[in-house]
């Protein structure tokens, strides 16, 4: 009997039988990814977070921290854009809405804490800023390692460009984090500027770092460009030179390393 076009005895793809069995890939996760991606746009109206007169010298002038509204606006368009399902269920977005979505519920953690009474939660910013680095670093790497899996131009730009946006500006922000948690008088007189040259050190070489694990990638150098920028100026005004030194060093690197890339594309 022929049965080759009998429907119940159709062979699938075991790849195909496995995303459409994986409830990894169902429709939920589009909405949870959209879902934390509106928390995530309206929690700074409810966490109003504008730094502390306790911030140190090295922290970034707060224009600089403007940045999180490009991200949390890209971070809804990455959500909306995948929110059809002939995205959300294929590379590379279901790979990333897990990741993503995890980072930012955790975003408005760290205002929460950031902005609590008496800075009564601060000290949880820290390990709080850790994982959303974590989470959108695995998010960003999914994108980069399913790039040629079909997905379309577009999609891959978009969500390459947002999370490169993100991990490059968190990069820099843990240690500029760890600094803000440190008693005052730590960041006072010779040694505290040996501390603070060296928590803007410690920055610059997770920035290069990440530079090349995201291969320079163009989001991350300029998130991260940015914020070493802010220290720079900031290290400046207080005349803290060694810290300045640090940053514009760092800042030298990603400009080269962003500066070979484009000539690269151009080159193409």
């Amino acid at each position: 009997m022929d049965t080759s076009h009998d429907p119940s005895t159709r062979v699938i793809p075991a790849s195909v039988a496995s995303d459409e069995a994986s409830p990894e890939y169902g429709p939920i996760r589009r909405w949870i990814l959209l879902t934390t991606a509106i928390v995530q746009f309206i929690s700074p109206t409810f966490f109003q977070f504008s730094g502390s007169a306790t911030d140190p010298p090295i922290t970034p002038p707060g224009v600089f921290f403007s940045i999180w509204g490009l991200i949390t606006t890209g971070c809804l368009a990455v959500a909306l854009w995948g929110f059809p399902t002939r995205r959300a269920a294929v590379a590379p977005y279901r790979h990333v809405q897990l990741p993503l979505s995890i980072t930012q519920i955790l975003f408005a953690c760290w205002l929460a804490a950031a902005t609590s009474p008496g800075d009564r939660y601060r000290f949880l910013t820290l390990p709080i800023f850790m994982g959303m680095l974590a989470g959108v670093s695995a998010a960003l790497a999914a994108v980069q390692r399913t790039a040629n899996d079909g997905g379309d131009a577009l999609t891959s730009h978009l969500l390459s460009g947002v999370l490169g946006l993100y991990a490059g500006w968190s990069t820099p922000a843990i240690w500029l984090n760890l600094g803000a948690l440190l008693p005052t008088g730590l960041l006072m007189g010779a040694n505290g500027t040996a501390l603070q040259a060296g928590l803007v050190g410690a920055a610059v070489v997770s920035v290069i770092g990440g530079n090349y694990l995201s291969n320079s990638n163009v989001g991350y150098s300029l998130a991260s460009a940015w914020a070493l920028t802010g220290v720079l100026i900031s290290s400046v005004k207080t005349e803290l030179m060694p810290v300045a030194v640090t940053a514009g060093i760092g800042l030298a690197v990603l400009v080269s390393r962003l500066v070979g890339v484009v000539r690269f594309h151009m080159g193409a």
